[in-house]
């Protein structure tokens, strides 16, 4: 990405129909990289008794994909998670009402039928000029969060467009209010970063493993496409397809992380028992801004929940700054034991893989 302090990123608010083109109404933060790719296609007919190049050539499609790096803050976050997952809504735990801070948005992966997810208009460029692109008709189809000790969250999200736009093609010349209003926004921290882990058949988020968690790394994946129809140039719909998703975790090899190595093994530790045995988990990667409060405008926190099965066995052992480490993957697996009446009495208790909690300051998402 070119150098940030001479370009604009910004983003519209969620939109229901298909390539809308909405005005960016946010400036986002913390972004590290942005990229829109123009995915041209070009068909060249090859001509009968020529050496060279033929001279008839057609295009034939067109779309456009974006992929942006960015720290993870409990501001932007949602508005990413809408795109991902569709937003359940915002409540305030025993405020009432649920006028007043802090306010949480609840997410969960679907299972029986697809999410009712935004799209959305990204804005890429120099701000303030005519070197503004926009790419509506947004879809998110990646998602990637992942933190290391020592350091901050990060966040990768990518996916497709169904054009992308120069600003004079039917906009105002350059960016929407280009260089809009900064907002004051506030990354996540490991440091303020808890890892929970209990039985796929429990509670989730009822037992802390302190001084293990190194890193992890959440992929989730919608397989979500666009669609070609016949007389158009660009995709005409977007269709939905299963989600996958992985969590990645680098642990200090204390007696935690013992224990669930031991867990892959047979139940009697010897050779006569053959009984291998398969672990599943439920994980909280939980968050609670040390600089903020539980309650007011302040709070701000967020929990990862995923129900995983370890998956690739374990490699025995690695190595940080001298100290034992061992690496475990987990695929997700649906469990009756997350959902979200864990997380909040006013929602409905159903099984799922993957949800996740933000409370921040702020009523809306957009």
């Amino acid at each position: 990405m070119p150098a940030s302090a001479a370009k604009v990123v910004q983003m519209s608010s969620g939109e229901q129909t298909w390539g809308a083109t909405g005005v960016a109404v946010t400036k986002l933060h913390g972004i590290t990289d942005a990229t829109l790719r123009i995915l041209d296609n070009v068909e060249t007919v090859p001509s009968v008794g020529w050496y060279g190049p033929s001279p008839i050539a057609l295009q034939v499609s067109q779309s456009g994909e974006f992929s942006m790096d960015m720290v993870a803050t409990y501001e932007e976050m949602p508005r990413f998670l809408n795109g991902m997952f569709g937003s359940i809504g915002a409540s305030t735990d025993g405020q009432a009402g649920g006028t007043s801070a802090p306010f949480r948005y609840y997410y969960e992966a679907p299972v029986s039928s697809p999410s009712t997810s935004f799209t959305y208009t990204f804005e890429y460029g120099a701000g303030g000029s005519t070197h503004v692109y926009r790419a509506p008709g947004s879809v998110i189809k990646h998602l990637n969060i992942k933190g290391e000790a020592g350091g901050l969250w990060n966040m990768t999200v990518d996916g497709f467009s169904q054009m992308i736009v120069a600003s004079t093609s039917g906009f105002s010349t350059g960016a929407s209010a280009a260089l809009r209003d900064d907002r004051t926004v506030n990354p996540i921290r490991m440091a303020d970063t808890v890892l929970y882990l209990d039985i796929s058949t429990g509670t989730i988020g009822g037992t802390t493993k302190a001084a293990t968690l190194i890193s992890f790394e959440l992929d989730v994946e919608s397989n979500r496409h666009p669609k070609l129809f016949a007389g158009q140039v660009y995709p005409g719909d977007w269709g939905d397809a299963a989600y996958t998703g992985s969590l990645k975790t680098t642990l200090e090899f204390n007696a935690n992380a013992k224990a669930l190595v031991n867990q892959l093994l047979s139940t009697a530790g010897t050779v006569a028992n053959t009984t291998a045995q398969t672990v599943k988990k439920l994980i909280r990667i939980g968050n609670l801004q040390s600089t903020g409060t539980s309650t007011g405008a302040a709070a701000r926190a967020i929990n990862l929940d995923f129900s995983g099965v370890l998956v690739d066995g374990a490699e025995l052992f690695g190595d940080r700054d001298g100290n034992m480490t061992v690496d475990l993957t987990f695929n997700g697996y649906y469990s009756t034991g997350l959902s979200l009446s864990v997380l909040s009495t006013a929602m409905t208790a159903n099984g799922n893989w993957l949800c996740a909690t933000i409370q921040n300051g702020s009523s809306s998402t957009t």
